[in-house]
């Protein structure tokens, strides 16, 4: 349960930052 919890942590770290980088490519 705990590593389910970490990795879900990461994906959701990833996936801002792919949108923070779209975002900022976009302007």
């Amino acid at each position: 349960e705990n590593s389910l919890r970490i990795n879900f942590g990461t994906q959701r770290y990833w996936l801002e930052q792919s949108i923070n980088r779209m975002l900022k490519n976009d302007k």
